[in-house]
């Protein structure tokens, strides 16, 4: 669960931001709610999990997208929706990043 207010800042509008990230399902908050990366010890820890459907149209001219997202912690997908998404017969896919 994404937790949002609407803060004032030095710029001269206000705008949402997310100032808290909470998993869905135990509800351990993030430590930090900048990024995606939200799940890491630090800055340099990258440990992001995303659960996500994306739907809808683009345009050369413009389009829309509606996203439906759930926001779970490394534990709980390790835990519960890994294990849950194997009774179903998926196998995860792996991707490794180097730079």
């Amino acid at each position: 669960m994404s937790i949002k207010e609407e803060k004032q800042m030095t710029t001269p509008r206000a705008f949402m931001a997310t100032v808290e990230i909470q998993c869905d399902i135990c509800g351990k908050i993030a430590p930090h709610s900048n990024d995606e990366y939200a799940w890491g010890k630090d800055y340099y820890d990258r440990i992001g999990t995303v659960v996500s459907c994306s739907n809808g149209y683009s345009y050369p001219e413009g389009g829309t997208i509606t996203k439906i997202k759930f926001d779970i912690c490394p534990e709980c997908f390790k835990g519960h929706i890994i294990p849950f998404m194997a009774t179903l017969g998926a196998v995860p896919r792996k991707e490794e990043s180097d730079w």
